[in-house]
């Protein structure tokens, strides 16, 4: 299975990449922050992970606007804008209800929209993600990381991956960093983490009506910990699923036990597969 590129169109009129691959319920999966879909056909990032998923569902993938293959030149960095990339793609898939799954700094993208749109998800996951931006850091780091986006996209490309997924080997580590710089510029990537600073969905948790499950490995160093739990003790009903490791990106590391509760929590995943484990 190779992924097809499409797009379709905002209501604002922003192109917007996508692929659909493999049969079964339907799952929307985002993308982490600023990557790009085109990994998702290399064996060495999302290829093996998101193979597997599209054996049991219907996996819709997609670039977030300022990155990738969907228009670069954005220039609202609300989180309005998101929500309507994926409002975008919903449409165009002719999709009634599905099941949601949000990562990272699209996590709060899909609670939003679970929260303005309970008739159309069916499911809610979320991985390593938070709800209120400004929880994740101290502030003089946040300043130091955007800064260095800007002013040296080349390195901060790599230390940053180096931080989120450590141990992934020099080789695969310069391959990631290189695929990022070539899915956004150092000035995007940068307004797209002060975007993701700013965030503040929390209060939207207690609105989510779809039953959720919140993903979080214990040692994310993207995310610490306490965001997913925190996530999960607002949601009404949510389950939280604490994952060994210290890799951010669920493809890297322990990525069958990502793929095993996915499975076992959504209906129609019944087989458990064995994922090549890459650290």
């Amino acid at each position: 299975m190779e992924p097809q590129i499409q797009y379709c169109t905002t209501t604002d009129g922003v192109s917007i990449a996508y692929y659909t691959m493999g049969s079964g319920p339907p799952l929307i999966a985002t993308v982490t922050s600023w990557e790009s879909i085109q990994f998702d056909a290399d064996d060495d990032f999302g290829g093996v992970f998101f193979r597997t998923l599209a054996e049991e569902f219907t996996v819709i993938r997609y670039d977030r606007r300022g990155t990738g293959f969907s228009d670069r030149d954005r220039t609202d960095f609300a989180i309005d804008a998101d929500v309507r990339d994926l409002e975008a793609v919903v449409q165009a898939t002719s999709l009634d209800r599905f099941a949601l799954f949000g990562l990272f700094h699209l996590g709060p993208v899909a609670i939003a929209y679970a929260a303005r749109h309970p008739a159309h998800v069916s499911h809610l996951i979320l991985y390593g993600t938070y709800a209120r931006g400004a929880d994740l850091t101290r502030p003089d780091v946040r300043q130091s990381i955007v800064s260095m986006l800007r002013s040296h996209w080349g390195i901060a490309s790599r230390t940053i991956i180096d931080m989120v997924a450590p141990g992934i080997g020099g080789e695969r580590l310069d391959a990631l960093a290189r695929h990022t710089r070539s899915s956004a510029t150092g000035e995007m990537a940068a307004s797209l983490l002060e975007m993701g600073y700013e965030v503040d969905v929390f209060d939207l948790l207690p609105s989510v009506e779809a039953p959720t499950l919140v993903l979080h490995r214990e040692h994310d160093h993207a995310a610490a910990f306490r965001h997913g739990r925190a996530i999960a003790a607002h949601i009404p009903g949510a389950k939280l699923v604490r994952l060994e490791g210290d890799v951010h990106f669920p493809w890297f590391g322990d990525s069958a036990a990502v793929v095993r509760a996915i499975e076992e929590f959504l209906p129609g995943g019944s087989r458990v597969h064995n994922v090549s484990t890459r650290k």
